[in-house]
């Protein structure tokens, strides 16, 4: 199942909600196999995975994208405070 994801992304609760809502309308099929991806191609569930490691990775994942939030923002910070300084440094 893939899965059109709004920014912020889908917690596990909703995740889990979509595979026992695919699990449960596809007879015989059990929520365990049900793999769910975003539109990126992002593992969301995996059918294949033990649920503990199925979380530790979307754990690293968000971890991640907090990551590079925050570099983004000290970015935006510290850029124009540099580049004013190496501007001053290239007319003195």
């Amino acid at each position: 199942m893939v899965v059109n994801v709004r920014r912020g992304g889908l917690g596990q609760e909703e995740i889990d909600s979509i595979v026992d809502i695919v699990g449960s309308a596809v007879q015989g099929l059990e929520p365990s196999r049900v793999t769910v991806t975003d539109s990126n191609g992002r593992l969301l569930n995996s059918g294949s995975q033990d649920g503990t490691s199925a979380r530790a990775r979307r754990e690293s994942e968000l971890v991640q994208q907090k990551e590079a939030e925050y570099r983004r923002k000290i970015e935006s910070i510290l850029m124009p405070i540099l580049s004013q300084k190496t501007s001053l440094r290239k007319w003195m």
